[in-house]
């Protein structure tokens, strides 16, 4: 078990590498922003505990320059059967919230826990989760039942890098990738269900237990208690 880092907390301000959006940045209010390096550095508030077989390696020159200009810091976590525990400290609240995350199976491959604070369907407050072929969301609120959205993965996404977003403004779940609407479901499921699980970026959890990791790569992993708007997450996928 291992502190690492590269985690940037946003608290009504913008903390970001060189090479940032010149314009407006969808991050500037993102209640957590995980991001990877050699050494660690890890912020204070919301460190990393590395479980089990995770690498930190740097990304190939043009990719580098790439991730750089969007606010990255060029490299990524390898996640090889492991994954990488926040605590249980963080909640998305309200009756909004948008979650995000860059990754990539470099087999194609997509099945495991992504991005999630879950524990049970019961009791989640987000979930990101590849399972069955698909790609989905989820959360849990005041309604009776969890709200869900997903895509086939299959003919749409490979081996390469992805920016996969799930939103929630109230009224409706949203699941995008790299920029584009591919799932929307009615869900007025009020405000999210807070738990004491561990968030995790590369696995989720069932009553506290870490399950289903993710074999693949993370870039990035970012929080907002918001609902992000279209062209917010336009921004957040660069160009192919």
């Amino acid at each position: 078990m291992q502190l690492i880092g590269g985690v940037y907390l946003i608290v009504g301000g913008v903390l970001l590498p060189a090479g940032s959006w010149a314009t407006e940045d969808p991050r500037r209010d993102a209640l957590a922003i995980w991001t990877f390096a050699k050494e660690g550095g890890a912020d204070k508030k919301n460190p990393l505990l590395v479980m089990g077989e995770v690498e930190f390696l740097e990304l190939p020159e043009e990719e580098k320059k790439a991730s750089l200009a969007r606010g990255g810091t060029g490299w990524f976590a390898r996640l090889q059967g492991g994954h990488l525990d926040a605590g249980v400290h963080l909640n998305l609240k309200g009756d909004a919230a948008t979650i995000y995350l860059r990754a990539r199976a470099s087999t194609g491959q997509w099945e495991g826990g992504l991005f999630s604070k879950r524990g049970s369907h019961e009791i989640t407050n987000f979930n990101l989760f590849a399972a069955d072929g698909k790609i989905g969301g989820e959360f849990h609120g005041d309604a009776a039942l969890p709200g869900s959205v997903t895509f086939p993965a299959a003919g749409i996404l490979g081996s390469g890098w992805y920016d996969l977003v799930v939103r929630y403004d109230g009224t409706t779940l949203e699941i995008f990738c790299d920029g584009s609407s591919l799932g929307i479901v009615p869900w007025a499921g009020g405000k999210l269900t807070q738990n004491v699980e561990p968030l995790l970026i590369g696995a989720e959890t069932v009553n506290g237990t870490p399950v289903r990791p993710f074999r693949g790569d993370v870039e990035q992993a970012v929080l907002w208690s918001r609902a992000l708007k279209d062209s917010e997450i336009k921004a957040l996928s660069p160009k192919k």
